[in-house]
């Protein structure tokens, strides 16, 4: 449980800090800097599988300590992480084939940039409402 409440906040900082970093590069017309933000997306996938993977965990401690908490905010919470599991890894694949478009300066590098700047978004909102429910399994206070 405690390695999961560690990584759990990484897939949502990950995304913002790359976001902010691939915006800084458009606007200043920095392939490095653009690059940087890449890597945070792949930061992102892979903070997104252990933090998933060590869910499993965490839900059987939780359901040990606090057995008032409901099966179904568990639930909710598990499915809404798999699924942000699913668009952060298609964000760090995407996020890999920029990287190298860019290093190699292809054409491709300016579609790939939007594309990863709309997942980005996604990331972002799916991260939020993972966060969420999340939070209403350890604050029982805001379950209702």
């Amino acid at each position: 449980m405690q390695f999961h409440n560690l990584v759990n906040h990484f897939p949502i900082i990950f995304p913002i800090a790359g976001i902010i970093l691939i915006i800084l590069g458009m606007i200043y017309s920095s392939e490095l800097v653009k690059r940087t933000g890449y890597f945070f997306f792949i930061l992102t996938a892979i903070s997104t599988f252990l933090a998933l993977n060590s869910g499993e965990g965490a839900e059987e401690a939780v359901e040990q300590l606090y057995p008032k908490i409901s099966h179904h905010v568990i639930h909710e919470h598990e499915e809404k992480a798999e699924l942000l599991l699913w668009v952060n890894a298609a964000l760090g694949a995407i996020s890999v084939v920029a990287i190298w478009a860019s290093w190699m300066s292809y054409s491709l590098r300016k579609f790939l940039f939007w594309v990863v700047l709309a997942s980005s978004l996604l990331t972002c909102y799916l991260g939020y409402e993972v966060g969420k429910s999340g939070g209403k399994i350890i604050h029982l206070e805001s379950s209702n």
